[in-house]
């Protein structure tokens, strides 16, 4: 068995044009397939002796030493005392992490989570560098895993959601750098993946009962009127937080993610862009360097188109183009030429409905505009009403007070005729009076004149007797 420090100072080379294995990299792993002949010409850097490489056949399995019963026998077991052994610094086999895959139980997630950890632990402790038939259990094993089971009291909302659940676990392993599995599925291995999450979004669930697929059109159409037409552009998509993303979007984009991943390996220098530590890495991990077969290709596509992603559609085919120097198959182009058509004429009817609904609304406005001048109109008549009404009870008022003043001034000539006419009737009958008195007075003089005339006649002839006694 070679030493661990040989294993890790030795390399892999890789040409300008095409990546190839070289003989220095079968000794990259302690547990690779390799022969006499590629250690006796493969150049040792490290002065530590080297042991002779033991057949695949040969190599004993920790495991199966175990003598585990089969129903016993679980990933997570099994995992369980690997990962006490790479602790305490032994190395693990490859026929060991096969067994956690190969063992892995029908819609068991822990399962799956199991052959998760067992990636990243063997290539972190235990300098494990996975090949292609290791990627492919891995992918196998986790699909098994996350498939769930449809059951009779199972709903098809909550059946949809735990598909997009697992498809997002799964998605979220091969993206996961620390698993080291972009760089060994094979391209049919990424098919099943991008396969399995096309099925999971695509799963079909019925409308409600109470909400029929028909019903409200008007209102959608409204909706989709009222929502601005111009999509998010490339870095405003970028901004958008989790919470602001639905499920699909984000499924969507991390599947996006490994298409350009997988891409990017097939590509002649996929170190370009890359520190000089994180390429040393990258080669000494990487043991697949095919692009995306058609189907994933396709499949990716229909994907996007199936979140509405339509530019990212179009930007992965261009990014294929420009990475691998050729195009797609003609059905990809077909599809996203009849996806462009179909959003044209989507944004036509959208405007087509903007402008219906821009009609209506113009419509009810004028429709009200013209009910608010009959209100008005109504209103001002009904004013005037009011003011010529109470114009009438002032008129009516102002006259009924009229006569009242004119019948009270009657009353008071009336009266003050009355009472001169009393007056007057006073005054002569006080006339009458006085004047009764005075002929009273004057006959009472006169009496008196008469009786003083006739005193002075009496007193005259008695004066002449006397006279006339005293001649005599």
């Amino acid at each position: 068995m070679i030493s661990s420090v040989v294993c890790a100072r030795l390399g892999r080379t890789v040409s300008s044009n095409r990546r190839t294995l070289a003989a220095s990299s079968v000794l990259s792993h302690p547990f690779r397939t390799f022969s006499s002949e590629a250690v006796a010409t493969a150049p040792v850097t490290s002065t530590r002796h080297v042991h002779p490489p033991r057949p695949i056949g040969e190599i004993p399995s920790y495991l199966s030493s175990l003598n585990i019963p089969p129903e016993k026998f679980t990933p997570g077991k099994a995992f369980q005392l690997i990962n006490d052994r790479v602790t305490n610094g032994q190395l693990a086999s490859r026929n060991e992490f096969l067994a956690i895959c190969n063992t892995s139980r029908p819609e068991s997630l822990k399962d799956a989570t199991v052959i998760y950890k067992a990636l990243i632990k063997l290539r972190r402790c235990n300098g494990h560098v996975f090949v292609g038939y290791e990627g492919t259990a891995a992918v196998e094993g986790m699909i098994r895993s996350c498939t769930p089971v449809e059951r009779p009291k199972m709903s098809m909302e909550k059946m949809k959601q735990k598909k997009m659940d697992r498809a997002g676990f799964l998605v979220e392993a091969v993206l996961d750098k620390d698993t080291t599995l972009y760089t060994c599925i094979t391209d049919e291995d990424y098919e099943k993946v991008v396969k399995f999450v096309y099925e999971a979004t695509t799963y079909y669930v019925p409308p409600a009962a109470d909400q029929p697929a028909e019903a409200d059109e008007a209102e959608e159409v409204e909706e989709a009127a009222e929502e601005p037409t111009e999509e998010l552009g490339y870095h405003a998509k970028l901004k958008l937080t989790k919470s602001q993303r639905t499920p699909l979007q984000i499924l969507t984009d991390q599947t996006k993610e490994t298409f350009r991943m997988m891409v990017q390996r097939a590509s002649p220098k996929p170190t370009n862009r890359m520190t000089k530590r994180a390429a040393r890495k990258y080669n000494r991990h990487a043991m697949q360097t095919t692009p995306p077969n058609s189907e994933a290709v396709r499949l990716v596509v229909q994907l996007c188109l199936v979140a509405g992603d339509l530019d990212g559609a179009e930007e992965l085919v261009e990014f294929y183009h420009h990475i691998l120097r050729k195009n797609v198959d003609a059905g990809v182009l077909d599809t996203i030429a009849e996806a462009q058509r179909l959003k044209l004429a989507e944004e036509e009817a959208v405007i087509a409905a903007a402008a219906g609904v821009q009609r209506l609304l113009e419509e009810e406005a004028a429709e009200a505009q013209r009910l608010l001048e009959e209100q008005e109109a109504e209103a001002l008549r009904l004013k005037e009403e009011e003011e010529a009404e109470a114009q009438r009870l002032l008129e009516e008022e102002k006259a009924a007070a009229q006569l009242l003043l004119e019948e009270e001034a009657a009353e008071a000539q009336r009266f003050l005729e009355g009472e001169k006419a009393a007056a007057q009737l006073l005054l002569k009958e006080e006339a009458a009076e006085a004047q009764r008195l005075l002929e009273e007075e004057a006959e009472a003089l006169n009496a008196k004149e008469e009786a003083v005339a006739e005193v002075q006649t009496n007193k005259t002839v008695d004066t002449d007797s006397n006279t006339s006694d005293s001649d005599s």
